[in-house]
């Protein structure tokens, strides 16, 4: 999960603009290139590391073409505003970043230049409070100190050199996987908890929650058995990721050779019956969801499956 938290941590769509409530009161029409380096002073490991974000923010926006262009003092500015996660914001940024790089970010406008930079940068601290809320991390970053690398970094004056830059992404992914797992564990416990309030909801001793849907009249399968069943797995928040419903054409497995909670579950079932799964994520793919799918690590599954046969 580290690689891929922080490669998606790290990212920046800066010319994509369809993604603190500001007036342009705060722009300025005063044009310049400079900045003032930010006084910065490391009082732990989460201030080093919040500096660090700050920078790679930085080194994002200098892949754009127009970087040279842009109003340095206006971006800072824009960065250092607060931020309302709302449309309004966001269709304010978009409508100003457009005007100064045109549509697809091909037409560089520089009569627009001093509010284009301000929403650039108003905009990248948008999407770093979307990102951080996203992964459930905000509290391990200190934005004052985001915001201090970002000024240094457009400065050419980061704090922080080559030779120390991969210790401190170490240890940014290391903080970072730790509250986001806490976090999705800490999601996945309550949605559970607050599941097992329905009164129709049966709970075994492995903590696989339950509900009978449709009781069948058929055998029950052995952990061992090959099962012919139609199903319906969602997240908890109700996203399919996977459906044999949908695709219209049952399948058939062996019990041994699926996840904890389906082995489990499939036995309390008779052909025929239809009953409704509700998984923790240790019964299901626990830290190492299915690459590509809408599974998160720790995320509890659900599932409704009907047993159509035992095969063998």
């Amino acid at each position: 999960m580290n690689k891929f938290f922080v490669v998606s941590f790290l990212s920046l769509g800066i010319v994509s603009t369809s993604c603190g409530n500001s007036d342009e009161s705060s722009e300025s029409s005063e044009s310049t290139k400079s900045v003032t380096t930010a006084n910065v002073n490391f009082n732990n490991k989460e201030d080093t590391i919040s500096y660090f974000l700050g920078t790679t923010r930085v080194e994002n926006l200098k892949n754009a073409q127009f970087y040279g262009e842009l109003n340095k003092e206006m971006l800072i500015k824009g960065f250092k505003e607060s931020i309302s996660i709302d449309s309004q914001t966001v269709q304010k940024m978009n409508k100003k970043i457009t005007e100064l790089i045109g549509p697809d970010g091909q037409d560089f406008n520089r009569s627009n230049l001093d509010s284009g930079s301000f929403y650039l940068g108003k905009f990248d601290k948008y999407m770093l409070v979307v990102q951080l809320k996203e992964f459930g991390v905000e509290n391990v970053f200190n934005l004052k100190m985001v915001e201090n690398g970002f000024q240094d970094a457009l400065n050419d004056k980061s704090k922080i050199n080559e030779s120390e830059k991969q210790k401190i992404q170490e240890r940014m992914s290391e903080l970072v996987e730790k509250a986001f797992t806490e976090k999705q564990i800490n999601d996945g416990l309550a949605f559970l908890k607050n599941n097992k309030k329905n009164p129709k909801v049966k709970v075994t001793a492995s903590g696989l929650q339950y509900i009978v849907m449709k009781p069948g009249k058929g055998p029950k399968p052995k952990a061992t058995s090959k099962v012919k069943v139609h199903y319906h797995g969602t997240t908890p928040q109700g996203e399919v990721f996977d459906s044999s419903v949908k695709r219209g054409e049952p399948a058939s497995f062996p019990l041994n050779q699926v996840i904890p909670g389906w082995t489990e579950g499939l036995q309390l079932m008779s052909v025929g019956a239809k009953y409704k799964f509700y998984i923790p994520q240790e019964l299901a793919y626990g830290a190492n969801p299915q690459p590509g799918s809408a599974i998160k690590p720790y995320m509890p599954l659900v599932f409704e499956v009907e047993l159509l046969a035992i095969e063998k």
